[in-house]
């Protein structure tokens, strides 16, 4: 039996999908800044995985570039945050 890959695909969409909208919860029940931060590392992992899956979904696989790039960004911006509230909390 041969397992079609668009729907092994969309299925990984749906998954992807679902933890996205669990993240955005726990970033709205989050008191405090720094538990914010916490949440959104992840969810912009998932968002840069989600890309990267549905440009390949609709067989454009040139677009990944624009997750890959996405990541990027998240993690300096992620970085800056931390170290921004590290520098605020010393004084």
């Amino acid at each position: 039996m041969l397992i079609n890959t668009q729907i092994v695909l969309f299925i990984a969409l749906l998954a992807l999908a679902l933890l996205i909208v669990a993240l955005l919860f726990a970033f709205f029940k989050a008191k405090n800044i720094y538990e914010k931060i916490q949440v959104i590392s992840p969810f912009n992992n998932l968002c840069a995985i989600f890309i990267a899956v549905y440009c390949y979904y609709i067989g454009k696989p040139e677009y990944i570039d624009l997750a890959l790039a996405y990541a990027v960004l998240s993690f300096i911006s992620i970085l800056g945050l931390k170290k921004y509230f590290e520098i605020s909390l010393k004084k």
